[in-house]
């Protein structure tokens, strides 16, 4: 981005790199500005219209009120719950609320005064979307899409979270890591600030450390535990299925999974063995 925006969006179900980008945009914009002078934060996780329009209001009002000391005053909206297509969204008086801050925006913000608003999802044809796009700065952050996307993104976050805590790991106990706690980096953060604590004046992270600290937190899919299953790993696949119980997963319904499952591939190697006899 370049140049200050006055009027910033970021948006998407990223939010580590969301919250992050929140982060160096309010030092962007003025590296003086605190939680205490010249930053105001408006809960925008709200539940009912009323809270959704009081929240609306509060943001207009408060970009328009000049800071008393005077210099850059940035407010904001954060993770506003009320800006996509749901019936929160679509409630007459939220909508009519919106319009108002719209025509702020169009209008111009007095000088020196900045707007961030985060959100989790986002109306893209709403006129409020697009008078952000036209007047100022819009960000998407998405959750990479595949699996194999994930744990290159947990990887990558693990090296470099390792690195700056003045620690290394190896592949092996990296993958141990993300395995146990999840791809999700808002988890990881919290997970390798533990381990940190925990390391002393260690400076390799084990699977032992791993085991012992990091929480198990990661939801396991069925298919996870029928590949270990049919790799014949018993020791991936005891964990997997422990930690699925654990987590309500329901037992009748991993053995019917993976009855049938078995049962195709025993379908499929009887056809193969008739083609292979047919030649």
């Amino acid at each position: 981005m370049s140049g200050k925006q006055q009027v910033n969006l970021l948006f998407g179900s990223d939010t580590f790199s969301l919250e992050n980008a929140a982060t160096d945009l309010i030092k962007k914009i003025s590296p003086e500005l605190d939680s205490s002078f010249g930053l105001e934060r408006i809960d925008g996780l709200v539940s009912s219209a009323s809270d959704a329009a009081n929240a609306i209001d509060s943001t207009r009002e408060a970009v328009l009120t000049r800071e008393l000391l005077g210099g850059n005053k940035l407010v904001w909206l954060k993770n506003a719950s009320f800006l996509d297509r749901s019936r929160l969204g679509l409630t007459k008086s939220v909508k009519d609320r919106l319009t108002y801050l719209t025509d702020l925006i169009k209008k111009g913000l007095p000088s020196g005064h900045f707007l961030l608003v985060t959100s989790a999802k986002i109306d893209k044809v709403a006129a409020f979307y697009r008078a952000c796009k036209a007047h100022g700065h819009v960000e998407e952050f998405e959750q990479p899409q595949y699996f194999n996307q994930q744990t290159a993104a947990a990887e990558s976050y693990l090296l470099s979270a390792a690195r700056d805590a003045g620690l290394s790991i190896s592949r092996d106990t990296l993958v141990s890591f993300y395995e146990r706690a999840g791809t999700d980096r808002s988890v990881l953060r919290q997970e390798m600030a533990k381990l940190r604590d925990y390391m002393g004046d260690r400076k390799t992270i084990t699977n032992e450390d791993i085991r012992i600290m990091v929480s198990p937190t990661r939801d396991y899919s069925i298919f996870e535990l029928l590949e270990a299953v049919g790799q014949r790993n018993l020791k991936k696949a005891l964990p997997l299925l422990k930690q699925m119980l654990f987590n309500g997963e329901n037992p009748v319904g991993i053995i019917v999974m993976t009855e049938s499952h078995f049962r195709q591939f025993a379908l499929l190697k009887e056809l193969d063995g008739k083609r292979m006899l047919e030649r």
